[in-house]
């Protein structure tokens, strides 16, 4: 009964994976065909759009500052040319020691 099932299982997972291995592609290439009409300018600042909105409707204007310092750390790391590793210990810092509710 046991290995029934267990057949059942990889054989159900065998056909889901493969269907969903043909859909992903078939959706890929008409998602890429729309993304070049628009070009990539126009999703980027859509994506933008979407994180600001869905970062204000969560977390109302404290979200919004802490989106816009993160975001500006992230863009300073990277000017500046200092490894990522040292921008998340400090950030991984600072978020212990809110949940600690030191902070």
């Amino acid at each position: 009964m046991t290995q029934t099932y267990l057949i059942l299982f990889i054989g159900l997972a065998l056909v889901t994976g493969i269907i969903s291995y043909l859909l992903v592609i078939f959706i890929a290439k008409r998602v890429n065909k729309i993304i070049e009409t628009f070009g990539r300018w126009w999703m980027y600042i859509a994506i933008l759009c979407l994180i600001v909105a869905l970062t204000f409707f969560f977390d109302t204007w404290k979200g919004l500052i802490i989106l816009f310092l993160s975001t500006s750390l992230g863009y300073l790391i990277m000017r500046k040319d200092i490894r990522k590793v040292h921008l998340l210990g400090c950030l991984n810092l600072v978020t212990i020691l809110f949940f600690l509710r030191i902070l």
